[in-house]
């Protein structure tokens, strides 16, 4: 029997230029059943098999998603003309996460990479807070990459724990 890996989602910020910010625009990055994917409001960027992608990690923190050719750079956080998460993302994130807190039988887990529970008892799933990957629904506060760092250091954690290089 092969072990079943839970699914991670996460919003991230996919920097489609190195000139206008208005062009690093939020995105969802998910890892399941050997794949990873990115979609952004305007529709899906990939969805490939893992040893179809290539993954690293610059000392600044961006995530360079390489696929098929193309390079995808995934940033922790937009720049300040960036656009806001669309309400169907973040009910796409709230939907994961509460698959994640009330999974379906036979389902594989799924973790919401830097969500968390806020102290009115609601749960922001775009705000983005640090902790390790603990195998819970929700990552929890912990470590602190700095502003930059943030999701992508959360996402290094969650690869790293699955043997995925970057």
């Amino acid at each position: 029997m092969q072990p079943v890996h839970p699914t991670f989602v996460g919003g991230v910020y996919w920097r489609q230029s190195m000139i206008n910010g208005a062009k690093t625009v939020p995105a969802i990055l998910t890892l399941y059943s050997g794949r990873l994917a990115l979609s952004a409001q305007a529709g899906p960027a990939f969805d490939a098999w893992l040893q179809e992608v290539s993954i690293s990690i610059s000392k600044l923190s961006t995530m360079t998603l390489q696929v098929g050719g193309h390079k995808y750079a995934i940033v922790g956080r937009g720049s300040q003309i960036s656009p806001a998460f669309s309400p169907e993302q973040v009910q796409q994130l709230g939907a994961a996460y509460q698959a994640g807190a009330n999974p379906a039988p036979g389902q594989p887990p799924v973790v919401v990479v830097g969500a968390t529970v806020t102290p009115d008892g609601s749960v922001d799933v775009v705000n983005i807070h640090n902790g390790p990957y603990t195998g819970n629904p929700v990552v929890p506060t912990g470590i602190n990459f700095g502003g930059l760092r943030e999701r992508i250091g959360l996402w290094q954690q969650v690869f790293a724990s699955l043997g995925i290089p970057t």
